[in-house]
């Protein structure tokens, strides 16, 4: 996921995004869907719907860490 994350917003910066809302809205996406698959957990049934919504929204929410860093790196 963090790789997928980074061409996206790679691709942004070079459209002429710029670097603070790519990396921001892109890791903000990211975690919204994250959290939102960690709350359908208890609406679904069966083991392996569960697990995968608990893979999805994990890995979805561990990729934004990376993103804020660099997001705050760029602004000081």
């Amino acid at each position: 996921m963090l790789l997928g994350q980074a061409g996206l917003t790679g691709w942004l910066i070079r459209r002429g995004v710029s670097s603070r809302w790519a990396r921001g809205r892109v890791g903000g996406s990211l975690l919204l869907l994250g959290a939102a698959a960690c709350l359908a957990l208890p609406l679904v049934d069966g083991a392996g719907a569960k697990t995968a919504l608990l893979v999805v929204g994990f890995g979805l929410g561990g990729a934004f860490p990376t993103v804020a860093v660099t997001t705050v790196a760029f602004g000081m």
